[in-house]
């Protein structure tokens, strides 16, 4: 993260850490140059470029399967653009934006896990 030069690299920083605060079980690696969680399986990955893109991908394993998840996260706010029943995606603009959203994305993160069967 120290060599990480990204225009939002403020947001990054604040969602990294509220992620890495959920679950002492959640471990960090780095998946196609941006950082990627997991527990026993991956289910959130940053998606950094093009750059200015700050987004976090929240998905439900790197290996494909057989199970057809659909998940269900109340999202009131309307933070979350569903790519599929089992992949969503949510935008940060700024590292203000990523603060003003952690709230609501420290439920939507902790509902992701328990429903994703990354653990």
């Amino acid at each position: 993260m120290d060599s990480l030069k990204h225009p939002h690299k403020a947001a990054v920083l604040a969602i990294r850490g509220l992620i890495l605060s959920i679950d002492p079980r959640i471990k960090e690696e780095i998946k196609w140059n941006a950082p990627s969680f997991r527990i026993a399986e991956h289910f959130a990955t940053f998606r950094l470029q093009p750059a200015p893109i700050c987004q976090l991908v929240l998905h439900t394993g790197s290996k494909s399967s057989d199970r057809k998840l659909r998940i269900s996260i109340p999202d009131p706010d309307g933070l979350l653009k569903w790519a599929s029943p089992d992949r969503c995606i949510v935008t940060f603009s700024s590292g203000a934006d990523a603060k003003a959203k952690s709230a609501r994305m420290k439920a939507i993160l902790k509902c992701w896990i328990d429903q994703a069967g990354v653990a």
